[in-house]
């Protein structure tokens, strides 16, 4: 990937003990890279990662926003991370700060070349070699990430089906969660009685706080949540539709050039 590219090569250039990773956009506010660096000192860390605040201009993206949020806190679990006895990993296009001798010991970018999450996956190299930890920068950095739903499904559409390591039938099955864990207990509350409505009202309720508890890593608008099933149901949608149209093109556009899947698939760190 070009970005890729870039990354190398700036990172070629680097001198001091730490390299941040990080996007043209991001705003960040006084003292966050002291802070981040005390942090990554004290925890003796080689990887640091974070999650910028998520602007939104309108409520159904914030919704949509939020939803990808949640979806990636459970995928990724982000809570695991910092456990070295734990494969989860994790990273942030928008906050990668890397321990410069441990990035360049373990190759750079290089192993994560042709990723379109490649910052993602830079957080699997990292704790590889190293220990990394994962955290919600909200209120210290944010970025206007995009402007309408439309926006971010197309955004999404070269990145999603790779997040799943280019395996078809993970994406169906995010499917039939979202039939079986999401929408079928709201339906439930209209077609049974007895203790088990009590049952799907109990699930139903707890996915909601979920829901609006997640707007404390986006900074989104907490009532956001209550509309956790119909944003997870576009997110969804969105990943089944980066998979067919990466599957039907045989591979990915990005900034005017084209990726065979084929390559692609050859680094599956």
């Amino acid at each position: 990937m070009r970005t890729g590219f870039a990354l190398t090569a700036a990172a070629a250039v680097a001198t001091g003990e730490w390299i941040l990773f990080t996007d043209a956009d991001i705003h960040f506010q006084p003292e966050v890279l002291r802070r981040a660096i005390a942090y990554a000192r004290a925890q003796t860390l080689d990887h640091l990662a974070a999650v910028p605040a998520l602007g939104t201009p309108g409520h159904w993206l914030g919704i949509c926003i939020n939803a990808f949020s949640f979806g990636f806190c459970a995928w990724l679990r982000p809570w695991k991370i910092a456990d070295p006895r734990s494969r989860a990993h994790g990273g942030v296009g928008a906050f990668n700060l890397v321990r410069a001798a441990t990035y360049r010991k373990l190759g750079g970018h290089v192993p994560v070349h042709l990723r379109p999450d490649d910052d993602i996956k830079l957080g699997k190299l990292m704790k590889s070699g190293g220990f990394s930890d994962f955290v919600f920068g909200a209120g210290a950095i944010s970025v206007a990430w995009y402007a309408t739903v439309g926006e971010m499904i197309r955004g999404l559409e070269k990145n999603a089906y790779a997040a799943v390591d280019y395996r078809w039938w993970v994406p169906p099955l995010g499917l039939l969660a979202l039939a079986t864990g999401v929408v079928w207990p709201l339906v439930a509350l209209f077609v049974t009685t007895g203790p088990a409505w009590w049952c799907y009202a109990g699930t139903v309720a707890v996915m909601l706080a979920l829901g609006c508890d997640q707007s404390r890593f986006t900074g989104g608008r907490r009532w956001h949540g209550l509309f956790l099933p119909a944003g997870l149901v576009v997110i969804v949608a969105t990943m089944l539709r980066s998979t067919a149209v990466t599957l039907w093109t045989g591979g990915i556009r990005w900034r005017g050039t084209f990726y065979p899947l084929r390559e692609l698939k050859r680094n599956r760190l």
